[in-house]
């Protein structure tokens, strides 16, 4: 079902266990900081960005331009949502 379609310049969206991904950043500590922002610093339309503990984080972006996205709710065979699809066409 679409949702909506959602402006965007530069979208960047990362998918992960937000928890563990977290508790990966208390351990980098500045020089792992920068290195992390120099691993989102892609012109990579997906990615996968490593982080201490074995945690990985998948990132992908819309690309450069302007453009309006179409967002779909997903749902499952009951009619529960079961997520969102952004598609970058």
């Amino acid at each position: 079902t679409l949702l909506s379609r959602v402006l965007v310049d530069f979208g960047q969206i990362g998918v992960c266990d937000r928890d563990a991904v977290e508790t990966a950043f208390d351990i980098l500590g500045d020089a792992g900081m920068q290195n992390y922002y120099e691993q989102l610093q892609t012109t990579d339309l997906v990615k996968i960005i490593s982080l201490p503990n074995n945690i990985e984080m998948f990132v992908a972006h819309s690309g450069f331009g302007d453009g309006h996205y179409p967002v779909y709710l997903l749902g499952a065979t009951d009619h529960v949502p079961a997520g969102i699809e952004i598609d970058f066409e």
